[in-house]
């Protein structure tokens, strides 16, 4: 049947358009007939000072996408739809002021786009509510939680998420201390120094809200810097089942089963090894000198950020729930720990610093490894 053409419009009637969102659809006369097989627009009409006006039924809005958790648990939900945001938040602050011009938007290959595509991503992904429905709406200024990590209602001390501030619209990754609760504001005096504390290769540490109620206690919320799509050591290197096999950190691919034997060619490869040395070191550098000790030196805190740039994160954590004057003993044990990660990342093997493994774990260092690689691991 043939629709009929919308009559023009009288001079001095009032035109509805302004209240509708969707404008009216122009049908000329001889459209459908022109075409037969053509599915006729589903239209209801209007009557607005004596003309007669056709609309098209709204669609619906598209229904959210639902993509899986990176660690393979729970889906989280976007809008199918994406839209660059810029510079990620760590690196903002780091833009060079004297380029000017359109030199800051050069081609870039595929590979290096697709990556900044999929942070951007991570950084506007949403939590679907029937999965998560205990997470808070807001924690103080931070609202759209996601979580980072399984969520273990029963046993979990500690959790992390990532959050926007409604104060400046930036992704912030925030870890939530269970049921911890601050009687002193001394307690929070070496997170203080740790908000002043500014490294390259350190999480760096924003806010500390105490004694937060909005997940039905009282806990601890520290502000961290959100790095999208960072992998821990444990995971880069040796999967998410630990002891299943060694991943080579540049090929990605699996090595085997590594038990408590040495195999050749399981660790990381020297130069890659010397460049986390060099980056973990500047960062116990800088925490030592600020008089702190990072007491978190281990494969699941050491996040590996891109390709090979490492942080260490959890700073102040260790200061809240174990505070420790010994701080001299503690920057030692700090330097034992960075040992026993670089021993395990050396022999494929996490568990080589093992009282009854760490001579065979030496000698598979000095066969294949150069004496300096050795003398530093010693």
């Amino acid at each position: 049947m043939q629709q009929p053409p919308p009559p023009s419009k009288q001079s001095g009637s009032h035109s509805p358009f302004s209240s509708h969102r969707v404008p009216p659809t122009f049908i000329p006369s001889g459209a459908s007939s022109s075409n037969n097989h053509t599915e006729a627009i589903p239209l209801y009409q209007e009557n607005h000072g004596g003309t007669t006006y056709f609309y098209p039924h709204q669609q619906p809005p598209p229904a959210s996408i639902a993509t899986p958790d990176s660690n393979g648990g729970n889906p989280r939900n976007t809008n199918g739809s994406f839209s660059y945001q810029g510079p990620v938040p760590h690196i903002g602050k780091f833009r060079p002021k004297s380029v000017a011009g359109n030199s800051m938007a050069q081609f870039v290959s595929p590979d290096v786009k697709m990556e900044l595509v999929h942070r951007q991503l991570a950084m506007e992904a949403r939590a679907d509510p029937h999965v998560y429905p205990d997470l808070p709406q807001q924690v103080e200024h931070l609202n759209h939680l996601v979580p980072l990590e399984q969520i273990n209602q029963h046993h979990a001390t500690q959790s992390v998420f990532k959050a926007i501030s409604v104060r400046d619209g930036v992704t912030y990754c925030i870890r939530r201390l269970h049921g911890f609760r601050i009687s002193s504001p001394k307690q929070l005096q070496p997170l203080e120094t740790w908000k002043k504390l500014s490294n390259v290769n350190v999480v760096q540490l924003r806010e500390v809200i105490a004694n937060c109620k909005a997940f039905g206690d009282s806990s601890v919320i520290l502000v961290y810097d959100y790095h999208p799509l960072a992998d821990s050591l444990k995971t880069r290197h040796f999967g998410r089942m630990l002891g299943s096999g060694f991943i080579d950190g540049i090929s990605n691919q699996l090595s085997g089963h590594v038990s408590t034997q040495m195999q050749q060619g399981a660790g990381v490869v020297e130069w890659l090894l010397w460049s986390y040395v060099i980056q973990l070191s500047s960062a116990l550098r800088a925490v030592h000198a600020n008089g702190l000790a990072s007491r978190c030196v281990d494969l699941s805190k050491i996040l590996v950020h891109g390709k090979s740039k490492v942080l260490l994160s959890c700073g102040g954590v260790a200061d809240l729930l174990a505070p420790d004057s010994q701080v001299q003993q503690l920057q030692m044990e700090d330097l034992h720990a960075l040992g026993r990660v670089l021993l395990a990342l050396a022999t494929g093997n996490a568990f080589s610093a093992r009282r009854d493994l760490v001579q065979q774990s030496m000698t598979y260092v000095s066969n294949h490894y150069s004496s300096d690689m050795k003398n530093l691991i010693r």
